[in-house]
């Protein structure tokens, strides 16, 4: 039996956390054209200033219907979480975005993401999706090695497509619903299935049973900096044009949700 390292599972669970808050105030998903540079944002486009009619990626978002039984405490927990994204995360990620080329800033992102290819795999096996788990698996070896630590996505130009998947999908696969909404403090947007999915992309990501505490959060900081820094218009943009944001984050997640269940 695995003897838990109980300090670098928190340290794990805390880098987990300023990703997903990066996650949560974009509500920006990534399409599968971007995965040669994972993180790349794309244009987002303002429609009405009501909460009904917005474009994402280019395509109108209506409203979606989410299960928000826990709207008060949803509203207070945003609320802090927006507050820390203006006044810490978001100024961060502007000063990065400032100092550093542009072609270094996807080299970062599609380096973090190949970070995240061993977890990946595990819920690629889990699902029962042999070929996908293949192609993480060779995706992460040829990065890794020809593609300097995944600085290059040399497995794409030889046809091996990036893919994501999570524990969240995992559950799903399983017949498992995804609850009432949650927004968590830094976790940001999610459901209760989502929050589950959280953890348990922590233990079953096999990296992070071997990098060491102060590795885990600085690689979990460093990443939600350059994902927040790529969707910093879309996120201001948003910020500025809601006349409810945290209705325009609620429906743009449940939307998002909805799509990735087609």
């Amino acid at each position: 039996m695995r003897q838990t390292n109980y300090r670098s599972e928190l340290s794990l669970l805390w880098s987990v956390c300023l990703f997903a808050l990066v996650a949560g105030c974009s509500t920006v998903s990534e399409s599968p054209q971007s995965a040669q540079d994972i993180g790349a944002p794309q244009a987002v486009e303002t429609g009405t200033l009501d909460d009904d009619s917005r474009f994402v990626d280019g395509f109108p978002i209506q409203s979606a219907k989410v299960d928000d039984p826990l709207e008060e405490a949803n509203r207070a927990t945003f609320a802090v979480n927006e507050t820390a994204d203006e006044y810490v995360i978001g100024p961060v990620a502007r000063g990065y975005g400032y100092v550093m080329p542009t072609p270094a800033k996807a080299a970062l992102r599609r380096a973090f993401s190949n970070l995240g290819a061993p977890a990946r795999l595990v819920n690629d096996l889990l699902q029962g999706e042999i070929s996908n788990a293949g192609t993480t698996a060779a995706r992460f070896l040829i990065n890794s090695t020809a593609g300097f630590a995944g600085l290059f996505d040399v497995a794409e130009e030889i046809g091996l497509e990036h893919h994501e998947t999570s524990f969240d999908q995992t559950l799903e696969r399983y017949g498992i619903g995804p609850g009432p909404y949650l927004v968590l403090p830094l976790l940001g947007p999610t459901t209760v299935r989502g929050t589950v999915g959280f953890v348990g992309d922590m233990f079953l990501d096999p990296l992070g049973q071997v990098v060491p505490a102060p590795a885990a959060l600085a690689l979990g900081g460093g990443e939600a900096v350059t994902a927040r820094e790529a969707y910093d218009e879309q996120i201001e943009t948003l910020r500025d044009t809601s006349v409810d944001h945290y209705a325009a984050v609620r429906s743009i997640y449940g939307q998002l949700q909805s799509d990735a269940d087609e």
